[in-house]
């Protein structure tokens, strides 16, 4: 590729990133390994986090900035739809489930959560998708399970998000090792985000949810300067995509 051929492709890029609301830099930051849309939601996220002054200062979290406020860019479902409780009786468990199949319709689903001891169903105003979460009573590790309820009355299982890919890092979600996993509203689009912060850092990894299944995941990730007295200002913020 000639010197010309190159620039004109890097403009082109640009251009797109520009229409996407993509920053510049995160542009050229991706040219050869990422296109603009397989980071445009972490892009956008890395956009404000630049744009503000608080967080630049350390004196705001990327999470505040990011969860509050009257639209905020990240929405997340923390507010439990059902619950099924430790420790019920058989006739108990026998009429959650038909609670259960009366607001989300019949289907597998039922089945396959009838070994798990207890557990929220969570889900976003508007949405169909659907998360269970699961906390071990001897861990705060969780463990997770998506389904649909859709329009014939069915509840529809959902994959799993995939699996993180070879140099992504293998943080656990676990709430006591600093690690958080939400079914979350991104740009529009349902999605499946991970918290992660460890001291003076944070990151998100964010796996975006259509109807086609699971799309290639994006994470930002921020580290801040350590002082005396907690977190500093903001020290390197970067955008990466898995292929």
């Amino acid at each position: 590729m000639n010197e010309d051929m190159a620039t004109r492709r890097r403009e082109r890029i640009l251009l797109t990133a520009v229409t996407l609301g993509v920053t510049a830099s995160a542009a050229i930051g991706v040219i050869g390994a990422q296109t603009p849309r397989a980071t445009a939601l972490c892009d956008s996220l890395a956009a404000a986090v630049r744009a503000s002054q608080e967080v630049s200062t350390g004196e705001r979290t990327i999470w505040s900035l990011a969860t509050t406020g009257a639209t905020p860019l990240i929405e997340v479902a923390t507010v439990p739809e059902m619950t099924l409780d430790r420790d019920l009786a058989a006739d108990e468990r026998v009429q959650f489930e038909k609670r259960f199949r009366g607001r989300y319709g019949e289907g597998a689903v039922v089945r396959d959560l009838r070994n798990w001891e207890h557990f929220d169903v969570l889900a976003l105003p508007g949405s169909a998708t659907r998360m269970v979460v699961a906390t071990r009573a001897t861990a705060p590790c969780e463990t997770r399970y998506f389904f649909r309820a859709t329009t014939s009355r069915e509840a529809v299982r959902v994959p799993d998000p995939p699996e993180k890919a070879p140099g992504e890092a293998a943080n656990p979600l676990c709430g006591n090792l600093g690690g958080w996993g939400y079914l979350a509203r991104i740009g529009g689009a349902d999605a499946f985000l991970e918290y992660h912060a460890p001291d003076q850092a944070e990151s998100f990894r964010i796996v975006p949810l259509t109807t086609a299944g699971w799309q290639p995941a994006c994470t930002v990730s921020a580290q801040f300067q350590k002082t005396q007295n907690g977190r500093g200002p903001l020290q390197t913020l970067t955008v990466t995509g898995s292929k």
